[in-house]
């Protein structure tokens, strides 16, 4: 079966206070003291643009789906998130959404290193249909390792290969703490055999962990048993595997495509635009 967007995208709980746009969204101060604030850096003269502060308030969801914003913008977006975990945002933060900006390289990925490390409350984040690569999937894995508050990561479509997902799993199995990750999705991201015994390895040792997916990637009839069995051991009631079109060793280009073209319909009002222009 194939990846939904509902696989892809966890709904929120119904009492999250929300900021949520689906095209570019105007940052502009509102007279509400639970959303953001845009104000210019008074210490340095930023000419990339303006330095997002969270006011003193309790904004629980961030939702910029869909946007194009970049690495250099949502750097500058999560920077008030990363520097005190006693006040404002970063201390209510709990869902952050930036699937499909555009995201990815050294500076973007620091930065929300950056913010894993010290947000107090983030426990949802999902950068899927990214351009997040296997260095930047390096640099997360470092800032999960004592990470004691995030339950759900999404890097669905993305490109962070076996080498990505090995510093991720290495990094969630060697985590101590009493709260771990619950899902993981590493659906779509070029990831091998190579991989496989690694994951197999966090299944069992994440007993925390009740979801994994990693559809839509190419490892192999040995590998895809290994993840299968590694699942089986902890059982079907307990832990949630979705491996659908991993069997064979070659990239699933058509069933990708798809996935595309499902996702592409969810924004309709995109679409009409286009066809207006």
């Amino acid at each position: 079966a194939l990846l939904t967007d509902q696989q892809v995208h966890v709904p929120p709980p119904p009492s999250a206070r929300t900021l949520s746009s689906h095209r570019r969204p105007s940052l502009a101060a509102p007279s509400s003291p639970t959303t953001t604030n845009t104000h210019p850096n008074p210490s340095t003269d930023n000419p990339t643009g303006p330095t997002i502060r969270y006011m003193q308030c309790e904004l629980q969801e961030l939702n910029l789906k869909g946007n194009d914003l970049g690495g250099d913008t949502v750097s500058r977006l999560l920077q008030p998130l990363a520097t005190s975990r006693l006040e404002g945002a970063a201390r209510s933060l709990m869902i952050l959404n930036l699937s499909d900006n555009k995201l990815g390289g050294e500076k973007c990925t620091r930065s929300l290193a950056s913010m894993l490390q010290e947000n107090i409350r983030l426990v949802q984040i999902d950068l899927s249909w990214n351009l997040f690569k296997q260095a930047d999937a390096v640099r997360l894995a470092d800032s999960l390792r004592d990470n004691a508050t995030l339950l759900d990561l999404n890097l669905a479509v993305n490109s962070v290969g076996s080498e990505g997902v090995i510093a991720i799993a290495t990094a969630l199995s060697d985590n101590s703490n009493s709260v771990s990750v619950v899902a993981l999705d590493f659906s779509f991201n070029r990831v091998t055999g190579l991989a496989c015994a690694r994951l197999a390895t966090m299944i069992q040792k994440c007993t925390d962990l009740r979801s994994l997916n990693v559809s839509g990637n190419r490892l192999g009839f040995e590998g895809t048993q290994t993840v299968e069995q590694a699942a089986a051991n902890r059982g079907a009631e307990e832990f949630a595997l979705g491996s659908s079109n991993c069997y064979s060793e070659g990239l699933v280009v058509e069933t990708l495509d798809e996935l595309s073209r499902r996702r592409a319909a969810s924004f309709p009002r995109q679409g009409t635009e286009a066809k207006e222009r």
